[in-house]
């Protein structure tokens, strides 16, 4: 016989029983939850790589560019400055010789010092 005070033993079975799936439920929604924000954080991430992979790419693109650019001006001064020097030769090849002769005897003294 059971009394006021005494514990149904079936019934305490049942609620241990329902706790029991109320933590598991629990536990997977804890465990999609956080799935779910850890997708999104890599997703976040993704994107900011990708980001600034693509800033980079634009700006190697644009640093090529222009350093083709300074070539290509570096290039023309310098057949224009060797256009010159030609001309300025033809015109006196005397001045030429001489200062090519003062290079050489420079050069040569810098040589023999070392």
């Amino acid at each position: 016989m059971v009394g006021k005070n005494d514990i149904d033993t079936s019934d305490l079975g049942k609620t241990f029983e329902g706790m029991r799936a109320d933590i598991s439920r629990l536990s997977e929604i804890i465990a999609d939850l956080t799935k779910s924000q850890a997708d999104q954080a890599a997703g976040k991430v993704q994107g900011a790589v990708s980001g600034v992979a693509d800033t980079l790419s634009g700006t190697a693109a644009r640093m090529a560019k222009s350093g083709q650019a300074i070539a290509s001006d570096a290039q023309d001064q310098l057949r224009s400055v060797g256009s010159e020097l030609e001309n300025q030769i033809t015109r006196n090849p005397w001045a030429a010789i001489l200062v090519a002769g003062a290079v050489g005897l420079m050069m040569g003294a810098a040589s023999r010092r070392s």
